[in-house]
């Protein structure tokens, strides 16, 4: 059982609870004072560890791409298909970040919705950082559609230089060094 507070701090609980492996739609995220994170639900709120809600993105994430193929939806259900799909690979940038009916997060994208997954979407940077530190060696390419590789390698936990953010030419974002290009995928730097 998920007991249901009534503060974002989870101090005072009502007295009320879901019942295990039960879809709570979820309203909203809130923050207690010390920065944790609890999730707003009908009636109250709910703690954040308590959920898996590492699966979805929980804001709009910006430029994404596609991890998969993915059906376009004519609402936030989620049910009815408008029949186009989004191929794998490609770069969509969200209109808006919202909750479906079900309460499930949504990407509101050009003709439709498609679904928040973390595992479907993953996100890229869309400004130039100054620097980045990789979370495992990283290959530098010679081109910007990174095909062919240099002998150089950016090391795990190196900060790396970033002349600038360069786009390849299916819309993917690269990271433009002194000698190359790297991936902007935000998951592979910490």
């Amino acid at each position: 059982m998920l007991p249901i507070y009534t503060n974002a701090a989870l101090t005072a609980k009502s007295g009320r609870r879901y019942a295990k492996g039960v879809s709570v739609p979820v309203n909203g995220m809130a923050y207690a004072s010390n920065g944790r994170p609890a999730l707003q639900v009908p009636g109250g709120y709910i703690s954040s560890k308590a959920v898996d809600v590492s699966v979805f993105h929980l804001s709009n994430p910006g430029r994404v791409a596609l991890s998969r193929k993915l059906a376009v939806y004519k609402t936030s259900a989620l049910k009815k298909k408008t029949g186009k799909r989004l191929a794998k690979g490609r770069c969509v940038t969200p209109r808006k970040w919202l909750l479906g009916s079900a309460g499930r997060p949504v990407l509101r994208v050009s003709g439709g919705y498609i679904a928040a997954r973390a595992a479907y979407v993953s996100r890229y940077y869309r400004v130039k950082p100054k620097t980045v530190k990789p979370k495992k060696k990283l290959i530098v390419y010679k081109g910007i559609g990174l095909a062919k590789k240099t002998k150089q390698r950016q090391r795990r936990g190196r900060k790396v230089a970033v002349k600038s953010v360069a786009y390849s030419t299916k819309g993917l974002q690269r990271l433009v060094l002194r000698k190359g290009f790297i991936t902007a995928n935000a998951k592979c730097f910490f």
